[in-house]
């Protein structure tokens, strides 16, 4: 991910500056315009369905864990990126399925037993 980071005059500094009207009169020099700050963050590209099914056959050959090794035939995208695309929408473990009734008495169950601090 590409941060960029500009700085654009602030709207106000005209209103800021006739603030000082009266100083200018007497001689006084008026403060210098403020500016804002402006962060452009330049997210990289949306996967494709052609790159998951890349994804999947690379990780199957390389055993689920040698991302780095996944990652230099994935052009444009890190290990780090090609192991959190696996791990949190491509492996079979993962469920695309809204909650039921179930699942949320379950996660009641296991919130009582083991609390707020769990993994």
């Amino acid at each position: 991910m590409n941060i960029e980071v500009v700085l654009a005059p602030d709207p106000e500094g005209v209103i800021q500056r006739s603030r000082f009207e009266k100083d200018q009169e007497i001689g006084a020099q008026p403060p210098p315009p403020r500016a804002r700050c402006v962060v452009r963050l330049k997210l990289p590209p949306a996967w494709t369905p052609e790159e998951d099914a890349r994804l999947q056959r690379l990780a199957k050959e390389n055993g689920f864990r040698r991302w780095s090794r996944v990652a230099r035939s994935m052009p444009r995208r890190s290990a780090r990126s090609c192991r959190d695309r696996w791990r949190h929408h491509l492996a079979r473990d993962v469920y695309h399925r809204p909650f039921t009734a179930r699942d949320d008495d379950e996660l009641l169950r296991l919130h009582y037993r083991l609390g707020d601090s769990w993994k």
